[in-house]
């Protein structure tokens, strides 16, 4: 389940694996995710965004498949880490005051927050933002 930029990372995994995955996306997305997850040899299933959920579990229960969670799974917020880090290294010896990162459903931001709190850096402040008219945070 993927607005698009969790479902190209697990496409390009799964693709470099010759492994083939799912995709559930919500019907608002633009084409040109659609695209590059199809392109990855992935499918794609585009559904109502209020019905993303039940698309999920049926797949799971019907097909025998395994939900990945994009944003509410520890392995993948921790991975989200790394962004924390790389934000620390291109800084260099600034400690940042601030840093702005977008949420959407909230593991990257929760990640590479963690990642900048427990590096040294507890006074930095982390903002999660998304654009105006887009989704809410879970």
């Amino acid at each position: 389940m993927s607005g698009g930029n969790y479902g190209r990372s697990f496409a390009c995994a799964l693709s470099q694996r010759k492994l083939k995955g799912l995709v559930v996306m919500p019907t608002t997305v633009p084409v040109d995710r659609v695209c590059t997850i199809r392109d990855y040899g992935m499918e794609v299933q585009l559904v109502p965004v209020a019905n993303l959920q039940d698309a999920v579990d049926r797949n799971v229960r019907e097909n025998g498949m395994t939900f990945l969670h994009s944003f509410d799974d520890l392995a993948v917020i921790a991975g989200h880490g790394s962004l924390g880090f790389e934000i620390l290294e291109q800084a260099g010896e600034v400690n940042p005051d601030i840093i702005i990162i977008a949420c959407g459903g909230g593991g990257m931001l929760a990640g590479a927050a963690a990642a900048v709190k427990l590096s040294g850096h507890p006074e930095c402040r982390v903002y999660g933002v998304e654009p105006e008219g887009g989704k809410h945070l879970h």
